[in-house]
């Protein structure tokens, strides 16, 4: 659950998180790897996205996405948008590629969760919410789940030229597949236990 781990926090960095439950259409970009490298998505090498992919934007509007390069358009959407913070959603149907080179059509929210989901089943271990993230100002966000983006997207479109990402406040748990807990105490505690998962 490493990889979730990572997937949730640099997610959580980027203003959008993952997998949710909320609303079909209010899944959004789910997998930015971080605010200095927007083109690319991680998907543990497991699917990437056919382009063009078109986002429809809180207020209706819609961003067309003609490559990896361009996924920043919609950090700057939201930077000249502050007042929204509901992710955006992808205009379905979208398709992407399977690491063998299958492509699939994707028409709704819970196939794409499903497609995540057959990516997630690698990990190690995951995060146990609620959480507080330190911001690179100081300041701190608690997060209650791994779909707690609206106080950081809120935090960067008050503080558009920072580029770092939030970093979490120890201690913290998180739990292993099967049921065990730890305690992380560190940063360095915490990337022992990241590499033992590789």
């Amino acid at each position: 659950m490493k990889n979730f781990f990572l997937f949730g926090l640099l997610l959580l960095a980027t203003l959008f998180s993952c997998t949710t439950e909320e609303a079909d259409n209010n899944i959004g970009p789910v997998a930015f790897k971080n605010i200095g490298d927007l083109d690319g998505l991680d998907r543990g090498d497991c699917f990437d996205f056919v382009y063009p992919v078109t986002y429809i934007m809180p207020d209706g509007s819609t961003t067309a996405i003609e490559n990896e390069g361009e996924v920043y358009q919609l950090r700057v959407w939201y930077q000249e948008n502050p007042r929204y913070t509901q992710r955006p959603a992808f205009q379905y149907p979208v398709e992407v590629v399977a690491i063998d080179g299958t492509i699939s059509t994707v028409i709704s929210n819970s196939e794409l969760r499903e497609a995540y989901s057959s990516c997630e089943e690698e990990e190690c271990f995951v995060l146990v919410y609620p959480v507080i993230y330190i911001m690179p100002d100081g300041s701190l966000i608690p997060a209650a789940s791994d779909d707690s983006t609206g106080e950081f997207l809120r935090w960067y479109n008050e503080n558009p030229g920072v580029q770092e990402r939030p970093v979490l406040q120890y201690p913290v748990d998180i739990v292993f597949p099967d049921g065990t807990t730890q305690t992380i105490n560190t940063e360095a505690e915490m990337q022992e236990v990241i590499a033992d998962c590789e």
